[in-house]
């Protein structure tokens, strides 16, 4: 993630990214991929309530 922070240079603009990841983990989160889809988007919106460019564990 560390390698985003950096801007990219595309035809002499500066584009910033940044990256928020959501975690569910199999089998503790869920059995069924709608569940741990649901979870690690809760996760993944968590991040971005806290600054972005990070990620999360579903708790």
């Amino acid at each position: 993630m560390s390698s985003l922070s950096h801007p990219f240079i595309i035809d002499q603009q500066s584009i910033h990214i940044s990256i928020s990841i959501g975690v569910a983990l199999f089998p503790n989160d869920g059995v069924d991929i709608k569940i741990l889809l649901r979870k690690a988007d809760e996760a993944m919106y968590r991040v971005k309530q806290e600054g972005k460019s990070n990620y999360s564990f579903f708790m």
